[in-house]
């Protein structure tokens, strides 16, 4: 997933219940109704500008690193939620639901 979120591209890795998907620089946003646990780690050693907005334990331009697992076990609260990184990447990983893949190609 990092070799082709840093060729431009988005990939998702689907199973047992769960989606993850690395962001670079970007964003990825949620619908409202979403349920569900929602983790983010830092790939590599840092992600800065890092904001999460409607879940249950938001952040703000905060910095993660790769040793510290700031943002595992999240929840979605039920309106629309937003993972962002102004750089570098996250890896996102969310309870499968129904996720309009088409929305995000």
């Amino acid at each position: 997933l990092a070799y082709i979120a840093n060729h431009g591209a988005k990939g998702y890795l689907v199973g047992r219940g769960s989606i993850c998907t690395i962001i670079k620089n970007d964003r990825l946003s949620f619908d409202r109704g979403h349920k569900g646990i929602i983790s983010v780690f830092c790939v590599g050693d840092e992600a800065v500008g890092v904001d999460l907005t409607g879940l249950k334990y938001p952040l703000c331009n905060h910095t993660l690193t790769c040793d510290y697992p700031l943002g595992v076990s999240n929840e979605f609260t039920g309106v629309p939620s937003t993972v962002s990184v102004r750089s570098g990447m996250l890896l996102v990983v969310w309870n499968a639901q129904e996720f309009d893949f088409q929305r995000y190609t």
